[in-house]
């Protein structure tokens, strides 16, 4: 239920998120980043899906649909930028979340969540200054 909900819904995000900033608010909220207890259950997937191609595949799904899901939020948002530039975007701020999920685990820094979801503003931010050329 951690990947699709507790409803067992097919997407990552839960049903009500429906733009950019509640996409981003919940990738570096409480419920995404979750206790260290809560994260051994995460890392043993992770390592599990090393050797156990069926839970790799979930695992996928679960990552590579956050993505796809994201670069839908951003496209309608902002439908000047050439779609290429989506998939980029997206891919960066999930792996910026996953990162921060990870670092807090082993950091004892207090803002390392401001700093990942300001980096992930910054990709952002490429998209708001986003000219033709």
């Amino acid at each position: 239920s951690y990947y699709f909900g507790e409803n067992g819904s097919s997407s990552f995000f839960p049903e009500d998120l429906d733009s950019v900033d509640s996409a981003v608010n919940f990738l570096f909220g409480k419920e995404f980043i979750g206790t260290r207890e809560e994260n051994v259950v995460i890392f043993g997937f992770i390592e599990a899906a090393r050797a156990d191609s069926e839970i790799s595949q979930i695992l996928l799904k679960a990552y590579l649909g956050a993505e796809k899901e994201l670069a839908i939020l951003l496209k309608a948002e902002y439908p000047k930028v050439p779609s290429a530039h989506f998939k980029n975007i997206a891919f960066s701020i999930i792996s910026i979340a996953i990162h921060n999920v990870f670092l807090l685990d082993i950091s004892s820094s207090a803002n390392t969540t401001a700093l990942a979801k300001a980096s992930a503003h910054l990709a952002l931010k490429s998209l708001k200054d986003w000219k033709a050329e």
